[in-house]
């Protein structure tokens, strides 16, 4: 499906990408294992051998990177099945991105992309979205002061993700500015300063309010906004259905965002009980260890209920099925002080190997299986009688 559905993607190309991969497997082993071994024999009782074998085995089986070793627990499946059940990023998502380029459902693709153009669709569509106050593309001019927001906003760049270049700039009522991060200016001069940010941005910032975590939400999201990442994908009916929910909270009262990728820690949820899983934060291949408590304030997070699951799940579907040509969708809900909110749709969702450490690994999963059904559809929809891409083709030629 790969090779296939990337045009350019010859045999040329093929040998210059297995070439790159064996220059940088090397020194990437290297480098992971002086930094990390002593960790991984300290906690996971594996020896520096036993780690290198691990690590050839796990590129030579799945493609995995050292970084991915050195990311989630798979040192203490032994080289087990379970050893291959945790996935490199690119082997789930580059089927999912070709799935979403099809030809019809790129228009529904660049909803998703689109932050500014994500929330007007929602909105238009009876969703719940931020309130948005306004888009700044290029350099402004200082005196359009209008374009801000009489309180409190938020800035958010219109396309990218993990929470970079995300920032909330409050309003002083006394002195009439805005302040973020022991930065201070003036309407005129915050204007300048973000439209010079948005210059050099693609797509631009959306101005947008700033939510607060609701009261059920409060216990284990004390500090930035927390969201709920719940995986949505095309069943064999064409419905969507979760496949994966995870509940992401900021470990930093003076962080904006509760990214992974910023500090933050994340939990999975048990979709069957209801509950909250165990967790991991984001220096995993420093500190491997999971988590039931958050780590700022102690309260216990794992076996407690997640409150409003149900509306959580129910918007995520409802979302889905407003843009039902994509296949598979990562949806960020936000619990807030006015219920259940949509923040971001991602196509594909990033699902790193230390954020499937808690769910097992993917390969037996629903995820999994699913993908493996609109990828088999794909292939039968595409290639021609006879092709050796085909599901079931005699290979023994090759």
């Amino acid at each position: 499906m790969v090779w296939r559905a990337h045009a350019g993607l010859g045999s040329l190309a093929i040998a210059g990408r297995l070439l790159g991969w064996f220059f940088r497997f090397p020194p990437d082993l290297l480098r992971f294992m002086w930094r990390y071994s002593a960790i991984w024999k300290r906690h996971f009782h594996r020896t520096r051998p036993q780690q290198f074998l691990d690590l050839v085995a796990a590129a030579a089986g799945n493609g995995l990177m050292p970084r991915d070793y050195y990311r989630c627990d798979i040192a203490t499946k032994k080289r087990k099945a379970s050893f291959f059940d945790v996935i490199p990023y690119q082997l789930y998502a580059t089927p999912l991105e070709a799935l979403s380029h099809q030809p019809g459902s790129r228009e529904d693709l660049e909803r998703t992309r689109d932050k500014a153009a994500f929330y007007a669709f929602c909105a238009g569509k009876g969703l719940p979205v931020p309130t948005v106050y306004g888009l700044i593309r290029c350099s402004t001019d200082s005196a359009e002061t209008g374009l801000l927001p009489p309180g409190d906003f938020l800035v958010k760049p219109a396309r990218g993700g993990q929470g970079k270049g995300i920032a909330i700039w409050r309003h002083e009522l006394e002195t009439g500015k805005w302040s973020s991060r022991g930065r201070t200016y003036a309407a005129g001069s915050l204007l300048r300063h973000l439209g010079k940010q948005a210059a050099a941005t693609p797509g631009g910032f959306v101005l947008q309010e700033v939510l607060e975590n609701g009261q059920e939400i409060r216990p284990f999201a004390p500090f930035a906004l927390s969201t709920f990442r719940i995986v949505t994908m095309l069943d064999e009916s064409s419905e969507p259905t979760v496949v994966v929910g995870q509940f992401r909270t900021a470990t930093m009262a003076d962080s904006p965002v509760d990214n992974f990728h910023a500090g933050g820690c994340l939990f999975h949820i048990d979709l069957a009980t209801g509950l909250f899983g165990k967790g991991e934060r984001g220096d995993y291949s420093e500190n491997p260890k999971t988590i039931e408590q958050h780590p700022a304030t102690g309260n216990q997070i794992s076996g407690v209920p997640v409150p409003r699951l149900d509306e959580i799940l129910s918007l995520a579907l409802r979302a889905h099925r407003v843009v039902p040509a994509l296949t598979c969708i990562g949806w960020d809900v936000a619990v807030t002080t006015r219920g259940p909110v949509l923040i971001e749709a991602n196509v594909p969702p990033g699902l790193q190997p230390t954020q499937q450490v808690q769910v097992g690994g993917f390969v037996r999963t629903r995820f999994m299986r699913l993908l493996a059904h609109q990828c088999r559809r794909w292939i039968e929809e595409n290639e021609p009688a006879g092709s050796r891409f085909r599901v079931g083709a005699d290979r023994t030629d090759w």
